[in-house]
């Protein structure tokens, strides 16, 4: 996997990134960009030595993950999140493609982990995203939540066959944690887009 580069946002991820990264170990590299974890977040990347440790300011999802994408060795990125593991079928998938076209984003579809259990309902259980992509010609929108890849009428999307987990709320704490982060960086960006 020489040809690609992972890309991962972290703060105070250390309750899944083990899982994270373990799933990662045929990438040549993988990019972490860190907003200041107080947790083991970054004690834990030390077991892995295909990891770059990039340390940042947050600017919010969008320009964060354009800025952690930055410092890729390569131009094919796979972004992905702290709690997201990808199966060996799917690295398997991956390693297969072509990737000599530059105008091809690929979409994953995302299995949603939520207390343990698959999530096949409520809009979760078809959840595609955009997240093999080369840089020189895409990128991520700068919202500071639901950040999306930015496409143009001459993209080709390709969708993978195998899926990711998603390990979406692993107990209430979790789930409220979220929730707040989201709320306020939604609340936010609703102020931003008004202001303009």
């Amino acid at each position: 996997m020489i040809h690609i580069s992972v890309v991962i946002l972290t703060f105070n991820s250390s309750k899944t990134l083990q899982k994270t990264l373990q799933s990662l170990y045929k990438f040549h590299q993988v990019i972490i960009y860190d907003s200041g974890s107080t947790d083991d977040t970054l004690k834990i990347t030390q077991a892995y030595p295909n990891i770059k440790i990039i340390n940042g300011e947050f600017y919010g999802f969008g320009k964060s993950r354009n800025t952690a994408i930055s410092f890729a060795e390569t131009n094919w990125i796979l972004s992905l999140d702290s709690d997201e593991i990808l199966t060996e079928a799917l690295i398997t998938e991956i390693s297969n493609l072509n990737l000599n076209d530059e105008n091809i984003v690929f979409s994953l579809k995302r299995d949603n982990i939520v207390l343990g259990k698959k999530i096949k309902y409520s809009g979760l259980g078809n959840d595609w995203l955009i997240r093999l992509f080369n840089k020189q010609r895409y990128h991520f929108s700068d919202n500071l939540v639901h950040e999306k890849i930015l496409i143009n009428k001459n993209t080709k999307i390709q969708k993978l066959k195998n899926s990711f987990l998603h390990l979406a709320i692993l107990d209430s704490n979790d789930f409220l944690t979220k929730i707040s982060k989201y709320s306020k960086l939604s609340a936010e960006e609703k102020k931003i887009k008004n202001i303009a």
